[in-house]
């Protein structure tokens, strides 16, 4: 005889015409509930799965804003990739439309320490605001004669700033979400592309052995020169930091059953 799992009973009265929002939420309280060790799994499967192929309740929320088709959904999940082989083409379709998720890892514990990563990417973002104010400044003291066109560099400048330093460094300081492999990879490329970049154009031997005292103070001769050189070393410690974050991610988290 085919177990009869709980949810059944439930599903029928949630269609009753009498039905009211008790039972509804009686319905999704089954749903998130864990199982026990000794309840069939495979019976709770096929339960879900006419969860998920109901017309008529798949669409319903309760006082939370629970949908049954969602909750039935993320449940299935959670039982694992071997029960959900056994759906029916239609459940099966329901399931592939939601696109259900793992959860999000848990943020850490208040008061957890950073890892060097985030040190050196807080490190970097002052560096950035410094390298922002220095471009913006030179921009201004260059250009006297157009405002618009200054004002378009400044903010060329600004978004430069932002896209090469601000980008990576989100990535090493977050703590609550998961980034995909290539998003690390993408900004270690727009770090060190960047980074290289800068040093092609810092004009490294010029500032270093041809300073001549009557054509200005060094900074004055040289100071491009040097704000693009150290622009760049700064970005190329961001490749290292990107690789340390990204081996030191947590493990994908094994789905387990929902609560209420």
């Amino acid at each position: 005889m085919t177990p009869r799992d709980p949810l059944l009973p439930l599903r029928e009265r949630a269609r009753a015409p009498d039905a009211g929002p008790e039972d509804l939420q009686a319905l999704l309280a089954e749903c998130t509930r864990p199982l026990l060790p000794h309840e069939d799994v495979p019976a709770r499967a096929r339960a879900l799965g006419l969860l998920l192929e109901d017309p008529f309740l798949g669409g319903l929320r309760d006082a939370r804003h629970r949908r049954v088709d969602e909750t039935a959904a993320r449940a299935l999940v959670a039982l694992g990739a071997p029960h959900l082989q056994a759906l029916s083409p239609e459940a099966r379709r329901v399931l592939d439309q939601l696109e259900v998720e793992p959860s999000a890892p848990p943020p850490p514990e208040p008061g957890a320490p950073r890892a060097w990563p985030q040190h050196l990417a807080l490190g970097v973002l002052a560096w950035g605001a410094l390298e922002a104010l220095g471009a913006a400044g030179l921009i201004v003291s260059w250009n006297t004669e157009s405002a618009l066109f200054g004002g378009v560099l400044v903010l060329l400048a600004l978004t430069l700033v932002g896209v090469t330093l601000g980008v990576p460094c989100d990535i090493l300081l977050s703590r609550q979400r998961r980034f995909s492999p290539f998003a690390y990879l993408a900004a270690a490329v727009d770090a060190v592309g960047s980074g290289l970049l800068m040093l092609s154009f810092s004009d490294f031997g010029l500032a270093f052995t041809q300073y001549d005292p009557t054509e200005g103070t060094y900074l004055e001769v040289h100071g491009v020169g040097l704000l693009l050189l150290a622009g760049g070393l700064v970005r190329l410690t961001l490749a290292p930091a990107l690789s340390a974050a990204f081996r030191a991610r947590p493990p994908p988290r094994a789905q387990s059953a929902p609560t209420s």
